[in-house]
């Protein structure tokens, strides 16, 4: 006896009623025409349980709740040989086959085995119920790869490098004592014309830069007060993105569905709630950076980290 198997770790799958029978039915294509398949179908609960059937409608009648939810449907067509020779003799598909992991065990992917009397009967039949199953696969990796990217570009421009719109900066007034270029311009003239500068005229020089300096210290408070309130603002936005992404991935993008019972109902509600998470996530990751160079624009502060 020969064996062909072939399986699908990690696979997402979206299997409905009517890929479901057709699946069946090619699986008991490939027997003989005289051999007389057994089914067996056995489907696993997210409480515990499991319960097997020999009708595939049977199965398509579990209710399917939330606390019988099917996590696993085994299949499997038995027949025995009525020749010295018979090219299958057994087939079995596992929706939902558990995956180790370390030193876990996870549901997830699929798996097909295939028993027959050569390995070109099994392989023969492997191929044909592999391109039944694989139309039952769906294709999460793309919105995947779009969240990854909305968080990557958000934390690159959280992190971004500080830009400044200030008037002066320290380092300006420090290089001029303190002094504004006009109060500057206005001493140079009055030594120009006199020559002199009184005990009054350094006073009033002392007395202005001691101004300059206390202004130049309080806007810097001032500066600092208003950046910090903008990494809060852009922290919170970036982490509201992170939330709103996990629940999107875990929620919105589920790795197997059985499409029947009340799944039908929690398909369709988590359709609309993905299409919610979409719009938050692509509005605050569009509209966050904006409302940041908005807000900083009307108050004249710094915009950056």
């Amino acid at each position: 006896m020969s064996t062909s198997s072939k399986p699908y770790p990690h696979q997402s799958f979206l299997l409905e009623p009517t890929k479901l029978v057709r699946l069946v039915d090619k699986m008991h294509e490939q027997f003989d025409p005289d051999q007389l398949p057994t089914d067996d179908f056995t489907a696993f609960m997210k409480d515990g349980s499991s319960q097997t059937l020999q009708d595939l409608n049977g199965v398509l009648q579990l209710d399917n709740s939330s606390r019988r939810k099917i996590e696993r449907v085994v299949l499997c067509s038995t027949a025995s040989p009525v020749t010295d020779n018979p090219k299958i003799l057994r087939i079995e598909i596992d929706f939902g086959v558990p995956v180790v992991a370390g030193s876990a065990e996870k549901s997830g992917g699929a798996s097909i085995s295939v028993a027959g009397s050569t390995v070109a009967a099994t392989q023969k039949s492997l191929s044909e119920i592999e391109e039944q199953v694989e139309r039952s696969w769906i294709k999460n990796w793309p919105e995947r790869a779009m969240i990854g990217a909305i968080l990557g570009i958000s934390l690159l421009l959280t992190l971004g490098p500080q830009v400044s719109f200030s008037r002066a900066s320290s380092y300006e007034m420090a290089s001029t004592m303190w002094l504004q270029p006009e109060q500057v311009r206005e001493i140079s003239e009055k030594l120009s014309s006199s020559g002199k500068f009184s005990d009054d005229d350094e006073r009033d020089l002392v007395r202005k830069q001691i101004q300059n300096l206390a202004q130049a210290v309080g806007e810097r408070e001032d500066t600092n007060a208003r950046k910090d309130k903008n990494r809060i603002l852009a922290w919170g936005c970036w982490l509201f993105l992170l939330l709103v992404s996990i629940i999107l991935w875990t929620y919105g993008l589920p790795s197997k569905v059985f499409l029947w019972g009340d799944e039908k109902s929690r398909t369709a509600t988590r359709a609309t709630f993905k299409g919610l998470l979409w719009t938050f996530l692509i509005g605050v990751a569009i509209l966050a950076p904006f409302s940041q160079l908005f807000l900083r624009g009307i108050l004249g502060g710094n915009i950056g980290g």
